[in-house]
């Protein structure tokens, strides 16, 4: 893969991310008490934010090995 392709698998990545997140937030500041259903709605969705945040790690490692070895865009 090349450096262009990294940066924009690295943006959708990110973007997933951040939509993951704000869900997360949404769910945890609603009012009430959490029912089991949107307990494990959370922890799936922590999950799920884990593993694309591990993703972002490896794109980012990706990119920094390519811009060491010179590739260009």
């Amino acid at each position: 893969m090349n450096l262009t392709e990294l940066y924009k698998r690295l943006g959708q990545m990110i973007n997933i991310r951040e939509k993951i997140r704000k869900e997360i937030i949404s769910f945890q500041t609603g009012s009430g008490r959490a029912s089991d259903r949107l307990i494990h709605r959370i922890q799936a969705l922590e999950e799920e934010y884990d593993r694309v945040q591990l993703q972002v790690i490896e794109i980012d490692r990706e990119i920094r090995i390519c811009e060491s070895a010179g590739v260009s865009l």
